[in-house]
């Protein structure tokens, strides 16, 4: 545990109190989002060998790595993980995740979500129905939608704004 101090911001005393018995009693999930967000690879290499050692320290507590498929070989989780690919959404799935993202971060009635997902919908269509596909484009695109109440029209300005956000927005937290 002293060495997962180095990386987040936590109080020694909250992780002997409340962080470690929630592991051992499996009342909490470890979940690490954006292996692939670490460029440096010896550096990927040593969150590897945290999580690792964290589960092996752990070992009933459901535990969760995320990454993007481009430069996960170069620092693999141990062959024990089980991996999972995450699919294209269809339009089924979009116009859930969207009706849902308008409930949640929106703070939308579900009457409201419903209208505005369908709004949404209506105007990617042309523009970016492959590009909604993909989950990470898609939150991205849906953050934009929900904040200014449009997604551009054009390709470049929808990846030119969805990188600004990630960017500018994401990384400054």
């Amino acid at each position: 545990c002293k060495e997962v101090l180095h990386y987040v911001t936590i109080d020694m005393e909250a992780v002997k109190t409340v962080v470690v018995p929630a592991f051992e009693a499996v009342q909490a999930v470890f979940a690490f989002d954006g292996l692939d967000e670490i460029l440096d690879t010896s550096r990927r290499r040593e969150y590897v060998d945290l999580v690792a050692a964290f589960c092996n320290r752990f070992p009933l507590c459901p535990t969760i790595v995320t990454s993007r498929l481009v430069g996960y070989d170069d620092a693999r989780l141990p062959d024990n993980f089980e991996e999972f690919v995450l699919d294209r959404f269809d339009d089924g799935e979009v116009r859930e995740y969207v009706r849902k993202f308008m409930i949640v971060v929106g703070e939308r009635e579900k009457d409201e979500a419903k209208l505005e997902a369908d709004r949404f919908i209506a105007q990617t269509n042309r523009n970016a129905h492959d590009l909604r596909r993909n989950p990470l484009l898609l939150g991205l695109m849906s953050y934009l939608f929900n904040s200014r109440g449009d997604v551009p029209a054009n390709r470049p300005e929808i990846y030119k704004d969805c990188a600004t956000l990630m960017f500018d927005r994401w990384d400054s937290r």
